[in-house]
């Protein structure tokens, strides 16, 4: 983030309303036209294709993240370069400029899974990495997903007009960007 020309000040308030959050749901900060993400799940439709990011909260939660993400794209529009936070290994990661639209999906990742699919564990392990020192464990997590009162809220980011303003911000920021 210091790379992106942020005083102190603004670069700890951020890691510590991104890092030190311990509730469930997609953590995201706006700063101007820039997103900064706190681990989040990517999934790539390839038939068409499309690149989700999701996660799960309760509904106040997401109803809270929806209307701060309408009120910035009213501000700055809807396109943002996008970073995201991994928690393995733990370091920020340029996405690229990204157009984000909320989207709903037709059906309900979480229920379309079986008992036993990885991609369900990887969630589940996900979210409890997301709880902050295990405050939730994965019963409980399950419990909230099953019962719904976890509900997924779900961002189509779509990058591809906006490659050369990626590979600008790229090389501003001291990195080669991939070949074309």
């Amino acid at each position: 983030m210091e790379k992106l020309g942020f005083n102190k000040d603004t670069v700890a308030s951020l890691k510590r309303s991104l890092l030190s959050n311990a509730n469930l749901g997609l953590r995201i900060q706006i700063q101007g036209n820039y997103a900064f993400v706190y681990a989040p799940i990517f999934l790539e439709d390839i038939s068409t294709p499309a690149t989700y990011l999701f996660n799960w909260g309760k509904a106040e939660d997401n109803g809270t993240i929806s209307q701060y993400l309408q009120a910035k794209a009213e501000q700055n529009g809807s396109i943002f370069h996008t970073f995201t936070y991994s928690l393995k290994p733990k370091r920020w990661y340029y996405v690229g400029v990204q157009e984000w639209t909320q989207t709903t999906f037709d059906w309900e990742i979480w229920s379309t899974l079986g008992q036993q699919d990885r991609p369900r564990s990887k969630i589940l392990q996900h979210l409890e990495d997301h709880s902050g020192n295990n405050v939730l464990k994965r019963e409980e997590i399950v419990e909230l997903l099953n019962s719904r009162v976890l509900k997924q809220i779900c961002f189509n980011l779509s990058g591809d007009a906006h490659v050369d303003s990626s590979r600008e911000m790229c090389v501003a920021m001291g990195y080669t960007p991939p070949a074309s």
